[in-house]
């Protein structure tokens, strides 16, 4: 983080006060064993407790795009017996740490906890991410049975679908792609500058 400019550790820093608190961002290693999975952080943290000791630790994994957005994902990592912090899950995009919020009792194993996000600039592709990101969500957790979330290729082919029509912009007079039946103009595609309402509610305002 030291790398960053003072402008982004303060929203890093707010971004992470606003979801816990009480707990301290940490540079966690990223040191996968033989056999682990990505995305299964669970499965991989309860193999090297069960072998090693120590215990699972849950809170959320801080990801981020220079002109996207500023991200949090629940994830759980192990704390060794002397409390050491280790990501025992490898990542698709090699990244040898993990910038992660303890946030102890996060997840049981059996709710849905749906990532927290924040746009890292007011733009037609924020929003498209945005907008994205928060029907994916919406998907999964309609889906959720106690353990797992499905998400179909044909649901996630027609959430990206609508997304893109944001991202390459489509006439301000036509509805808007999001599902709220007004103008896009009036809602996804209103002027930079103005607060996204629509973004936390849209899912229930499509399936109106």
């Amino acid at each position: 983080m030291s790398k960053r400019s003072q402008d982004f550790v303060d929203i890093l820093n707010r971004f992470c006060l606003d979801i816990f608190p009480y707990e301290s961002l940490a540079e966690v290693p990223v040191l996968p064993e033989p056999g682990a999975m990505t995305g299964f952080c669970v499965q991989n943290v309860a193999s090297k407790t069960f072998r090693d000791g120590g215990e699972a630790l849950a809170g959320w994994d801080i990801t981020w795009e220079e002109d996207g957005l500023l991200e949090a994902e629940c994830h759980v990592v192990w704390c060794s017996p002397d409390s050491t912090l280790i990501d025992m899950t490898p990542r698709a995009s090699g990244v040898p740490v993990t910038l992660f919020l303890p946030q102890p009792g996060l997840w049981d194993g059996t709710q849905f906890v749906p990532n927290k996000r924040q746009a890292m600039a007011d733009t037609q592709r924020c929003r498209a991410l945005m907008m994205l990101a928060e029907m994916q969500d919406g998907r999964k957790r309609e889906s959720w049975n106690g353990s797992q979330w499905f998400l179909t290729e044909k649901e996630d082919l027609e959430i990206k679908a609508r997304a893109a029509k944001i991202a390459l912009g489509v006439d301000k007079r036509q509805k808007c792609p999001c599902g709220f039946p007004i103008a896009f103009g009036r809602c996804c595609g209103r002027p930079t500058g103005r607060p996204w309402r629509n973004f936390r509610s849209f899912t229930k305002k499509a399936a109106a």
